[in-house]
C-alpha cells in the first residue's frame, strides 16, 4: 500500500494495533466512505456508531478489503467495542 493511499494511515493504525474501539475506526474512515464501500444506507451506517453490530460479516469483508486488513482485525475491534459498551450500560 502506498502513502498516497486514503487509507494508509487507517492500515498503518491497525497494523501497530493503535486503534482501540469502534468509534475510533468510524472516525478514521469517514462515514461516507463506509457507506460507499459498504452500500448500506446513510442512517444505518450513523446508527452503527452506537451499534457496530449492525455491521454483517460482509460489511466487514468490504471495509477490510478496502483498507487491506485481516477482516478479524475489524470483527474483533467491532466485539470489543460491544463488549465494553455493555460493561457501561450494567453499571
Amino acid at each position: 500500500m502506498h502513502k498516497n493511499n486514503p487509507y494508509y494511515t487507517l492500515k498503518k493504525l491497525f497494523d501497530t494495533e493503535t486503534i482501540e474501539d469502534y468509534e475510533e475506526f468510524f472516525n478514521e474512515f469517514g462515514k461516507t466512505k463506509i457507506q460507499k464501500v459498504t452500500g448500506i444506507s446513510y442512517p444505518k451506517v450513523l446508527k452503527t456508531l452506537d451499534e457496530p453490530d449492525l455491521l454483517s460479516l460482509r460489511n466487514i469483508l468490504k471495509l477490510a478489503n478496502e483498507i487491506e486488513v485481516d477482516p478479524r482485525k475489524i470483527a474483533i475491534l467491532i466485539f470489543d467495542t460491544i463488549e465494553r459498551n455493555q460493561k457501561g450500560k450494567k453499571r
